[in-house]
Parts: structure tokens; sequence; C-alpha cells
């Protein structure tokens, strides 16, 4: 039997270690950080994600490195980051395309879209711009309704493909308003856009970022913005909200991880993302890039997830054929 003063010693070294271990938060981060993005160099994300990483750089004191993994709807990058260790060194940058995913490729996906990942925090929602062709002869959401009601099936829209954010704007629009607006998928926003300016197709559902000049130069009609509110980028245009109740259909970008990470380390990320999207010397450029700063907690960006891929389901039934890949 060993002495009561040897227990006693195991006892008195394990508090001890227990007191003087490091918090995972209070070493985090002990080195670099990834910052995956699904998307290519260039776009809003890419950019917003640079734009963070550089802040948390500065501020937590080790890198955070952008690695773009574009491609396959944006899986092959999800996949990859939840498989990752669950250590807050992998991160991932989402936007509306990880809560549209669920319904279009259904049980195909390989990985649980909720199950697999834990919010950190949302970043930015981005409006888009309901915009017509002058010659259609609209100039509110109003008189569209009202045309698009008495030409059924005549109005065509177009969007960047199957499940694109402009997509869904759109379908929600026949949603709320009654209407049937047909849409027409492109392999991209630039040649929709480009042929909604000469008149093929209508209407058009391009960023407010990329449509501004547009809008300005009278090539397109700016009839409302996709977000609830009015963005801080363009306070004169409506948004469709006023008209439609309940109508949101921002792009919106986000940061998750892999389940499993410590939710010391998740609140510190938190925070610090918060605090670099807030920084004085940084919101104002991203307003002028058409971005409205959007954060809020982890718990906050879980439930949203949640609620956006139910609405995005009830959205795209119907809609699209659920096995198709979109370029």
């Amino acid at each position: 039997m060993r002495p009561a003063f040897h227990r006693h010693g195991l006892v008195l070294a394990l508090a001890l270690s227990m007191t003087t271990a490091p918090a995972p938060a209070q070493t985090y981060p002990a080195r670099p950080v990834h910052v995956v993005v699904p998307f290519a160099p260039g776009g809003n994300a890419d950019i917003l994600a640079r734009v963070l990483s550089e802040g948390l750089t500065r501020n937590m004191g080790q890198p955070f490195v952008v690695d773009n993994r574009p491609g396959g709807s944006n899986i092959i990058a999800t996949q990859m980051v939840a498989r990752a260790k669950p250590d807050g060194y992998t991160l991932l940058v989402i936007s509306n395309s990880h809560t549209v995913n669920p319904t279009v490729f259904a049980s195909k996906l390989p990985y649980d879209t909720l199950r697999d990942f834990t919010g950190v925090a949302k970043l930015a929602t981005t409006p888009m711009v309901l915009a017509a062709n002058p010659g259609l002869g609209v100039n509110t959401v109003p008189e569209l309704i009202a045309k698009a009601k008495a030409e059924p099936g005549r109005i065509n829209f177009s969007s960047s493909g199957n499940g694109s954010s402009a997509h869904m704007a759109g379908e929600l629009l026949n949603t709320l308003a009654g209407i049937k607006i047909v849409h027409v998928p492109y392999k991209g926003t630039s040649q929709g856009v480009s042929d909604t300016m000469s008149g093929q197709v209508q209407l058009a559902f391009p960023s407010l970022s990329a449509a501004g000049v547009l809008i300005r130069a009278g090539q397109l009609r700016g009839l409302g913005i996709t977000t609830a509110r009015r963005s801080e980028a363009a306070p004169d245009i409506p948004p469709i909200a006023e008209t439609l109740p309940g109508f949101d259909a921002s792009i919106w970008t986000a940061v998750i991880a892999p389940a499993g990470v410590p939710r010391p380390v998740i609140s510190r990320l938190n925070a610090e993302i918060v605090k670099v999207l807030n920084d004085p010397a940084i919101k104002p450029k991203l307003v002028e890039m058409g971005v409205d700063v959007d954060t809020g907690t982890p718990e906050q960006l879980d439930a949203f997830i949640e609620s956006d891929i139910k609405r995005s389901a009830q959205l795209l039934k119907g809609a699209i054929k659920l096995d198709m890949i979109r370029q």
C-alpha cells in the first residue's frame, strides 16, 4: 500500500497541472490557419476572405492563409474541410450554395451539411439588384408584377445557373408575387447580364457592386434590391421587400469549421472576426464594394444555415432537377 503522502502528492501534482495548462483559446493560434475558399480568386467571397484574413493575421499574430479550391459546385472544398482535423486550423468560407446543395444534390453529397460542421461567424450580406432592360417599360417592382400578371410566362430572368443566388431570387419573386417569370440559366453571371442589356432576356439579378455602373449608365434599370432593408451602398434603390414583405434573397458569406472544434476556439475566432469586419478602417471599404457587414454569434449562424436549407428546398421544389450539377 502506498503511503498517504505519496497519494496526496499525486493529487496535488494533477491539480497543479490542470490549473497551469493553457486553455485552447489562450494558445490559439500557434501556427498558420488555412482559410479555404471554394471559389476562384477575384469574386466577392474571395475578396472578403482576403480582407478578413489580413485583419486576423494582424490581430492574432499568426498567418491566416487563403486557399482557393474552386470547382465541383463547392463540394470538393467543403468535403476537404469536413474531413480536416477539428482543431481550428482549417476554416471554410461559405455562401448561398452551401445551403442549396443539400437540395440540389440530395443524398449524393459526401458530407452532412449540418452534422459535419459548426458555425464560426456570419460575415456579410451582398445585395443583388432586380435589374430590367429599359425596353421592358417598367420602373418599379409593382409595375413589373402588374406586367408579369398581364403577360404570364413572357418575361424571362437570367442567372448564373440552377440553384444560384439569382435563380433563388427569381423563384422567391415568383412565389411571393404570384407570378411566373421564366428562368434562363447561364454558365456565368456576366453573359446573363450582357444578354439582359441587349434585350435577349428582360431581367437579371446581378450583385449591387456589379450593377451599379450599368444602372448609372442607363444600360439597366434598377427596380429593387434583394436585401430586407436598404443598403448603405445604394440607399436610393428600394428593397423588393417594401413591395413584397418577407422578400430577402441576398448573397451571404460566413465562416464555418469542422464539427468538434473546441468552443473556446470558436468563441475567440468569432470575436476576432467581428472585430476585424467592424474596424473603422475596413468597414467603409466593404460598403464601397457593395458589401454590408452582417455578423452574429456561432449559434445564430448554425440556426441560420439550418433554416436556409429548409427555405431553399421549398423554393427549389419542382423548379430544377435535383441531380443537376451547376457549372
